[in-house]
């Protein structure tokens, strides 16, 4: 099954259009990392690398190894036992989600993030430097 952002999503790399099948953060992953073996050959000219993920944006599709992962409990605060949201823009008054629909996307989208920290743990592990 094809998920938008995460399995099977659309990349442009150098002009070319490619689709992987790979998880798309892990892909990113792989392709920063090629970046910066590339750029780091020599550090004669400066280079800016800008990675951005899909995770844990909607639909929050986390990794197949992460599926099942733990996530820390949620703890609620006066903004998720607000009532009167006669305040807030529109789209927020109309909002009518259910605390089991809330918390199964926080889930899903913690359980995204793991792989966000698999990315960024692997880039800055690859720095090379004094």
């Amino acid at each position: 099954m094809s998920v938008w952002g995460y399995y099977n999503a659309t990349f442009n790399v150098n002009g070319v259009t490619r689709q992987p099948t790979t998880y798309s953060t892990t892909y990113m992953k792989d392709r920063a990392l090629e970046f910066l073996d590339y750029f780091e050959q020599s550090d004669a000219s400066p280079w800016l690398m800008f990675v951005h993920p899909w995770a844990p944006h909607k639909p929050a599709t986390p990794e197949t190894k992460y599926a099942s992962a733990s996530v820390p409990a949620f703890v609620e605060n006066p903004a998720t036992q607000e009532t009167d949201r006669s305040d807030k823009p529109a789209y927020v008054q109309n909002l009518t989600p259910s605390k089991t629909t809330v918390l199964k996307l926080r889930t899903s989208m913690l359980r995204s993030l793991k792989s966000v920290d698999d990315m960024a743990a692997a880039i800055f592990a690859s720095r090379r430097g004094p």
